[in-house]
């Protein structure tokens, strides 16, 4: 479980571009930035930035290869205080709620060199 924040800067844009317009059209510049091409409206991009709070609840596995090396498998999700991470934040009925991130990693780690133990005889 690790608690923290994320720095966000986000630009989010549709697939077609008749869909931004009408979206645009819609919301206006409060959620949208024009996109003009010679004086003419031909898209729309949603953009935020900000800073969100995250709780990030995970589960990870680790299996010795051998002495030097160790793989990682990492899975969990991102829990944020912010709708505005993906670029997609209209008020809408059907988009209320936070954004949340999944997350899944492989990783592989190698030591460079191998560890010297100090036997420290204990007095006490």
């Amino acid at each position: 479980m690790a608690i923290g924040a994320i720095a966000f800067n986000t630009t989010g844009g549709f697939f077609n571009n008749e869909t931004a317009l009408s979206l645009y059209n819609k919301w206006g510049d409060e959620y949208f930035v024009p996109v003009r091409e010679g004086g003419e409206l031909v898209d729309a991009k949603m953009k935020s930035s900000g800073i969100a709070a995250t709780l990030a609840p995970s589960l990870k596995i680790a299996y010795a290869i051998n002495y030097w090396m160790k793989l990682y498998a990492t899975t969990g999700f991102v829990y944020t205080n912010s709708d505005q991470l993906d670029g997609f934040f209209i008020p809408l009925e059907s988009n209320d709620d936070n954004d949340v991130i999944q997350v899944s990693q492989i990783r592989i780690s190698f030591k460079l060199r191998k560890q010297k133990y100090l036997l420290v005889e204990n007095k006490y």
